[in-house]
């Protein structure tokens, strides 16, 4: 009897295993029943894949015996397969009817009750699938519907329970319980346990490292703890694992977005869309994905990349809303798109939207800054058809309406705003952003009472960095610094890295007369980053003590450092740039960043700004607008246009004292002396009011005379210069230079005399020493010049003009000494580099002939001419060469420069008849006559 058991169920093993030879060869042994034969044949069918065969070969084994339990297991899981669920449960209660020891039939049931949905049959089912477990305790297929039924009822502590129970009973390296990890991981999750849930899904893929499921639930488990990195491999894994999978791609995609590699995330969503250009989620995410884009620009102050975003988002989003017009989430975005567009001025808002999304059927339509905003709001109040009680959607809408306000200078649209964050409070008495933007809207319409309650009651709520800078700016308006200071100090404690907070503490700092620790501030600022009101606080400030420092008045050391060894300046002009992108229409903005470029030597620029001033400030204050024509010539007459010049100058309807020296400087460009030395007269009569403009004029006079009428008459206009107290030094060394021109020796001592008194002066101690030695020269006295510049050097070596004369006067007076020409000249360009206090009063005047005034300090450029020269003449070419090649790398705009590469060029080299081209063409006549006689 044992061995016939036996038997057949290895006869029903070689069946399942489709072993015909075999399972014949075995029913020759033994003697079967019909129902026997019948339910071998059908598990051999079912093997084969003959499942039609095999279900009437069971119902035959049925009718030769209706209470065979694992016949009627089979049928009824044959029936399951073929979706026919209702028949199989006949079978399936048949069988757990006649054999209570088999778990299979309860398995089925407890599918076939869950596949209900009904809460009563979820009982049913959780009652199958024990009793199965009682029956047999390691059956999958129970415990994961068992686990499954707790979650769904919300029976999550009996859940946590019985899979903890089930994890305990095996390593999780065996792989026999990674279905009980895996739901114990989405349990977690269910119920926020991040970090719990990791560890569990962790443990299930150390038994089934294969499981795409489980890596997908893995990534979500990573999201959900923030660990973003983590995720975003998880998913690659699914890639790796199931290529196909799009939600891991999109999932890939979104993670990126949120680690703010936006770019990326962009590229993946429009990889996902080129498959399935109806693809919704990804339509939505690349919305997303370029709206972020486009806030970061806007932070940066790359306003039109955060355009070209905003047009890209708003053609996605309008798909996507096509699609599916009923998420409220979609119309929400293109919203948010809309109202990005308030910070920025009207002329960068220009960009083409969908027609159909402002009503105007196919196509694209041209549209501008209050299209756009008019639009975001259509789209918010579209959102809030959806869902009218969504506070998010009444705060986004009051804001846009705010900033509607401010565009239009509208109180009815800043009375709609206040009304509809009033409602918002209705709903969320206890948000804080809603009370802070109530108070900033309240602000707005002057109701300072409102604004302050609501700032307080914000910061009841949660205390934040915005909301203690927006009360102290509240405080600043009404006039109490002492309560604003506090204010923002919370807001500095709250977040440190909140700019506006430290600019609000400029600004208090500025109000209560502190320059040094209002400057300081705001160059602060700067390092945090781009901000409009403190850019044009630390470029106000920066420029006002660089005017104390020309004046010669007294600045306090602080403020001195920041702009000569902090590169105050620089800071200046790039803040200035940042304010005027954004704010277009503050001609005085624009007129302070044309003086910082000037200073920079950025003239074109410097042009540039001061026209676009000029074109805002037209037919406002006249005085304002005389300064800037004023400075528009000067710029026009350095740029060498001195035609322009004399036009901007002679239009102006009150000139002052720089703008007539400055026509008079455009006539002398154009060679009208005539013209020049008569406005030079009329300024002496009319505008010089003090002694020293007085003598510096007349100077300026000499130097026309003796162009036009010879030494005589200028000799004459510079005694009457000297005669002034205090004289013009440079009318001095003009007299002086007289005198060596017409070896006048009484006018050179008288000269050399009045010089002493200025020997210690940094701006002309080099200059007169140069014409102490050229005096000596005059005499015959060479060793006695040399000494004297030798000693001029050791008595200011920090001086690099002094260096620079002092190669010049080797260069030109001793070649044997050409090499040591060279180490001063590279010392004079080191000093010269290095040097922040750099004196620029009056025009640069160089040593070599055409190496004119350009916008740039030039003493380098000077420098680096006379030692690639110095070092030709000793003979050492290669050093030559590489001055010369440094020049052209920082100078290319020197004709200079390609002069001396080319005169270090060796004979095969192919760039020599470049080099040569090059410098006959650029313009300067001596250079272009030797470059042609070159060989």
């Amino acid at each position: 009897s044992s061995d016939k058991e036996l038997s057949i169920i290895l006869a029903k093993v070689y069946a399942v295993l489709n072993k015909e030879v075999e399972l014949q060869d075995l029913r020759t042994n033994i003697h079967l029943e019909a129902f026997e034969k019948s339910l071998i044949d059908a598990l051999l069918m079912k093997a084969k894949g003959n499942i039609d065969e095999s279900e009437k070969l069971l119902e035959q084994c049925l009718a030769d015996n209706p209470s065979d339990s694992e016949a009627l297991v089979l049928l009824g899981q044959i029936t399951w397969d073929k979706d026919q669920k209702q028949k199989s449960l006949a079978y399936f209660l048949k069988a757990a009817k006649v054999d209570q020891t088999n778990w299979k039939p309860f398995v089925y049931l407890g599918h076939y009750y869950s596949s209900v949905g009904t809460q009563e049959s979820k009982q049913k089912a959780k009652k199958c699938y024990l009793k199965s477990l009682a029956l047999n305790p390691h059956d999958v297929e129970a415990g994961q519907g068992l686990s499954d039924i707790y979650r769904e009822t919300g029976q999550l502590q009996e859940n946590l329970a019985f899979l903890t129970d089930i994890t305990g009973k095996s390593l999780a390296s065996s792989g026999k319980s990674s279905w009980a990890w895996l739901r114990l991981g989405i349990h977690f999750l269910a119920v926020d346990d991040a970090r719990q849930a990791v560890n569990a899904l962790q443990s299930a893929l150390r038994g089934d490292s294969g499981n795409v499921i489980c890596w997908e639930a893995l990534a979500e488990a990573y999201v959900a703890r923030g660990s973003f990195t983590a995720a975003q491999k998880s998913f690659e894994k699914v890639l790796d694992l199931d290529p196909k999978s799009v939600y891991a791609r999109l999932m890939i995609a979104a993670i990126k977005d949120r680690l703010g590699k936006w770019r990326e995330g962009s590229a993946d969503y429009r990889v996902l869309l080129s498959e399935d250009a109806a693809y919704l989620p990804a339509l939505r995410g690349l919305g997303e994905s370029l709206l972020n884009q486009a806030k970061a620009h806007l932070q940066t102050f790359v306003d039109k990349n955060a355009v070209d975003c905003i047009e890209e988002a708003l053609c996605v989003l309008t798909k996507a809303a096509e699609l599916n017009p009923s998420m409220l989430g979609t119309w929400r975005l293109i919203g948010d798109c809309c109202a990005l567009v308030g910070d920025l001025p009207c002329g960068s808002v220009h960009m083409c939207v969908p027609g159909k999304l402002v009503g105007q059927g196919e196509g694209q339509l041209q549209v501008a800054k209050e299209e756009l905003l008019e639009l975001g709001s259509r789209a918010y109040v579209r959102a809030l058809n959806l869902d009218g009680e969504n506070w998010k959607l009444w705060h986004q809408l009051a804001v846009l309406y705010s900033t509607i306000a401010k565009f239009k200078k509208s109180r009815d649209y800043q009375l709609k705003a206040l009304g509809m964050l009033k409602h918002c409070v209705k709903l969320v008495p206890g948000n804080h952003a809603v009370w802070n933007s109530l108070g900033l809207t309240a602000m707005l319409v002057e109701d300072w009472s409102l604004a302050q309650h609501c700032f307080i009651k914000s910061l009841g709520i949660e205390s934040s960095s915005a909301t203690w800078t927006h009360l102290g700016v509240l405080y600043l308006h009404t006039g109490n610094v002492n309560l604003a200071n506090r204010a923002l100090k919370e807001a500095q404690s709250c977040d440190p890295s909140n700019l506006r907070g430290w600019a609000g503490q400029a600004l208090v700092a500025e109000t209560a007369g502190f320059s040094t620790e209002s400057m300081d501030l705001f160059r602060h600022c700067t390092f945090l980053g781009g901000e409009v009101e403190s850019a044009r606080g630390y470029a106000n400030w920066a420029l006002a003590t660089i005017r104390d420092i020309d004046k010669g008045e007294k600045v306090e050391s602080h403020n001195r450092y920041i702009i000569e060894k902090m590169y105050g300046l620089a800071a200046a002009s790039d803040s200035l740039r940042l304010y005027c992108r954004r704010i277009q229409d503050d001609g005085l903005a624009f007129c302070q960043l044309s003086v910082a470029l000037e200073r920079q030597g950025l003239l074109r620029r410097a042009l540039e700004a001061a026209e676009k001033s000029q074109e805002i400030l037209t037919g406002d204050n006249h005085q304002y607008l005389d300064k800037v024509k004023s400075n528009i010539g000067r710029l026009h007459c350095r740029l060498g246009n001195p035609e322009a010049s004399v036009a901007t100058y002679q239009s102006m309807k009150m000139p002052s004292l720089e703008s007539t020296v400055g026509l008079a400087l455009a006539h002398y460009n154009m060679a009208n002396y005539q013209e020049s030395y008569e406005v030079y007269k009329s300024c002496l009569h009319w505008m010089a009011e003090s002694q020293t403009v007085k003598s510096d004029v007349l100077v300026a006079m000499g130097n026309l005379a003796y162009k036009v009428e010879g030494p005589d008459v200028a000799k004459t206009l510079l005694f009457q210069s000297c005669q002034i107290s205090p004289p013009s030094v440079r009318g001095i060394l003009a007299l002086c230079v007289l005198g060596i021109q017409s070896s006048d020796l009484g006018l050179i001592d008288a000269a050399l005399a009045e010089m002493t008194a200025h020997a210690n002066d940094p701006r002309y101690a080099h200059d007169i020493v140069y014409l102490q030695a050229s005096v000596l020269l005059l005499k015959g006295d060479l060793k006695g010049a040399r000494r004297l510049m030798l000693k001029s050097v050791h008595r200011m070596p920090w001086s690099a003009p002094h260096w620079r004369d002092l190669a010049v006067f080797l260069l030109v007076n001793s070649r044997e000494e050409a090499a040591q020409a060279a180490v001063c000249a590279r010392k004079s360009g080191y000093l010269a580099q290095t040097q922040a206090n750099r004196n620029n009063n009056g025009r640069y005047i160089s040593k070599i002939k055409g190496l004119n005034d350009s916008g740039s300090d030039l003493s380098l450029a000077e420098s680096l001419v006379i030692e690639s020269l110095a070092l030709l003449v000793a003979g050492d070419k290669a050093g030559s060469k590489r001055t010369a090649s440094r020049l052209c790398f920082l100078y290319p705009y020197l004709s200079h420069s390609w002069a001396l590469l080319l005169a270090t060029g060796d004979d095969g080299c192919k760039w020599r008849s470049k080099v040569q081209e090059h410098v006959q063409s650029c313009g300067d006549k001596l250079l272009s006559s030797w470059a042609g006689n070159y060989p």
